[in-house]
Parts: structure tokens; sequence; C-alpha cells
């Protein structure tokens, strides 16, 4: 991507789907599930600061099922 954020896994209609690793220009790393281009299901966000929210996502917001 344009601003150094990169990603590996499918894409459906130009945007991301399925199972992907996205990683941010600022070292954060999301693993887990893509639809329509936002994480949605099941996902690991690993921030840089060290905090890790693993569980469920929605319309790419975690939706609070899961760790913090």
């Amino acid at each position: 991507f344009k601003n150094g954020d990169k990603y590996d896994g499918q894409f459906v209609d130009g945007e991301k789907c399925g199972h992907g690793v996205y990683k941010y220009n600022n070292g954060d790393v999301y693993v887990g599930e893509y639809v329509g281009g936002l994480k949605q299901g099941q996902g690991v966000l690993k921030y840089t600061s060290g905090t890790i929210k693993n569980g469920e996502w929605k319309n790419g917001q975690f939706n609070g099922q899961g760790g913090i």
C-alpha cells in the first residue's frame, strides 16, 4: 500500500477476504479473517505497545469477545 502497510492474503473483487496478515507501517500486525475488506470473525491484533486484542471482530472493530 502507498502508506507502507503490507497485506498477505486473498482479495475478492479488490477487497481483502478470507484469512490474511496485515502489517501496519507502525509495526502493528493483524492476523485473522476478513470479509468485504474489513476484519470479521476470529483474529489477533498485536500492537507494538504490547497490547493484544485476540477474539471476535465485526465490521472491522473488536467486539469485546475475547482477550485484550
